[in-house]
Formats: structure tokens, C-alpha cells, sequence
């Protein structure tokens, strides 16, 4: 008996002994199923991500700041050509003052009312109409010219979309040439993988959908797949009425002038913006149609 109790103590205390090495293989274990669990959950957040067929700019505003940098010294050197004056000075449009005019019609429209701002006494409707005429020839020459600089950031979206094979397209209210003239200031590699839909793909402008409508028809792909970059109230209801996600990059003339909360995402700037964050948002669960809300 007394051989027994000591084989059955010996082999408690051997039991006891290893324990601790069982309790660890035993957490090991647990550890290790833990980060297979991780893995599998980084994963399924991933993976929605991987899909991104197209990307969309606007251009004026998101390209580049062609209403302040561009249009506006356009009207200030065709006013200074016809000699128009403010006392002793030349007559100009200062940027605050240019985009109070931006709400008011377009070209001329907007040239009477800064007379009439200014009490100039001198208006005359083809006067404005040969100013805004001339405007649009200054404006090419500008841009050709390479004097209105892309925003920092959209040549390396640009990049990185050309490397994955997204496809790229500006969608736009504008004038055809005056779209291309901007996006050559990618550089002409860029630039040929670039697709123009713009005025004259169009009947009815931004905040309509129809830009969008027939550049995805055009370009085989579906609204879920694919991410637009506007800086404005209509750019972003057009996208989002399309069921496109659309990122907000307010301009310098837009930045607070409306609320862009229904935005999948609002950057101050598109060089916050790489390839992975953009794609993030073509399948954000937050998605919910600005147009409805507004």
C-alpha cells in the first residue's frame, strides 16, 4: 500500500511540475488563434477595398483653381486691353470680389454686375460681351502658357491610378478645350489616359447627374465601383444622384460656401489623398444620397 501512495503522489507532483508548460501551450494556443482571428478580420475589412474601377475629377476648382488663378486675371487683362478705368487706376476684379461674382450667371452676366457694384456708369452690353469674348482667348493662353498650376496632389492620384490600371476621367460643366487645356498640364503621358466628358457630351449640366451618367456608360463601369472628386454643392448632389461616392476637395472659392457633411469624405486638399484612401470611400457604408437631404 505504502508502494502505491508514493507511485500515485510521485505522479501528482510530476502532473504538477509540467502545469504550468500545459497552461502555456495552452495560451500559445489561444494567442495563436487570436491573431488567425485578427488576420481574418483585417481581411474582411480589406478586401471590399480592392475594387475601384474609375476615378472622376471635376475640373474647374479640383484640377486646379481656374476661376481665381485663371478666369479672374483673364477679365482683369481684357478690361485693361479696352482701357477701362477706375479713376486713375485700371479696372479689376480683386479675388474676394470675383467670387461673390461666381453665384451670378456666367461671363458677361457676371461683368455687368461688377460694373454695376462699382457704379460705373460706362456699362454697355456689348462692351461686356467683347470682354468676356476676348476673356476666354486670354484665359487658353494662360493655360497653354502653363500659368495656372495644378493643385498639389493630382498628378500622384493621377499616378497611382495609372500604376493599378483605374481609369480616370474629368467630368465636367465646361467648355471641351477648355477642359483639355487644363488636364495637358499633367504632361502629355498623363494626360492620354485621361477621358474628357464635358460640355459637349452633355444637355444638362451639374447638379444633373447626366456627366456622370454618360462617362460611366462610356467607360463600362458601375457607380459602386468607381469615386468623384468635386469641390462644390452641385458636383457633389450630381455624383451622389449618379450613386457615385464622392469626395469633396472644397476650392478656394467654395470652401465654406455650402455644407458638404452627406460627402463621403471632405479634404482640405488632394494631396491628403493617395490611391488606398480613395478607394476606401467607393465602398463606404455611409453613403447617402445629398440630393435627398438638401
Amino acid at each position: 500500500k505504502m508502494r502505491v501512495l508514493f507511485v500515485l503522489s510521485s505522479m501528482v507532483l510530476m502532473a504538477n511540475a509540467f502545469a504550468p508548460s500545459l497552461n502555456s501551450m495552452s495560451s500559445f494556443q489561444r494567442a495563436a488563434s487570436s491573431l488567425k482571428g485578427m488576420k481574418s478580420v483585417r481581411s474582411q475589412r480589406v478586401a471590399p477595398s480592392a475594387k475601384l474601377d474609375a476615378i472622376f475629377f471635376d475640373c474647374d476648382g479640383v484640377l486646379a483653381e481656374t476661376e481665381r488663378d485663371g478666369h479672374r486675371i483673364a477679365l482683369n487683362m481684357a478690361m485693361k486691353e479696352k482701357g477701362l478705368k477706375v479713376g486713375n487706376q485700371d479696372m479689376k476684379v480683386d479675388e474676394k470680389g470675383y467670387g461673390e461674382l461666381l453665384s451670378i450667371g456666367r461671363g458677361r452676366l457676371r461683368l455687368i454686375e461688377f460694373w454695376k457694384k462699382n457704379r460705373w456708369d460706362q456699362m454697355d452690353i456689348q462692351l461686356a460681351t467683347e470682354i468676356y469674348t476676348r476673356s476666354k482667348v486670354i484665359f487658353n493662353e494662360l493655360v497653354e502658357a502653363g500659368k495656372i498650376p495644378l493643385r498639389p496632389g493630382v498628378n500622384y492620384i493621377v499616378d497611382e491610378a495609372i500604376a493599378a490600371g483605374v481609369k480616370l476621367a474629368v467630368c465636367s460643366n465646361a467648355d471641351d478645350k477648355a477642359v483639355e487645356r487644363v488636364v495637358a498640364l499633367m504632361g502629355k503621358e498623363r494626360a492620354s489616359h485621361v477621358r474628357i466628358f464635358a460640355s459637349s457630351s452633355i444637355k444638362h449640366t451639374k447638379p444633373d447627374p447626366e456627366v456622370y451618367e454618360v462617362a460611366m456608360k462610356a467607360l463600362g463601369v458601375n457607380p459602386s465601383d468607381c469615386v468623384a472628386i468635386e469641390d462644390s454643392l452641385a458636383g457633389l448632389n450630381a455624383a451622389q444622384t449618379a450613386g457615385i461616392a464622392c469626395i469633396v476637395c472644397p476650392s478656394c472659392y467654395t470652401a465654406g460656401a455650402a455644407d458638404y457633411h452627406h460627402a463621403e469624405l471632405v479634404v482640405k486638399g488632394l494631396n491628403e489623398l493617395d490611391l488606398d484612401s480613395i478607394i476606401q470611400q467607393a465602398h463606404s457604408t455611409q453613403f447617402q444620397l445629398s440630393g435627398a437631404n438638401s
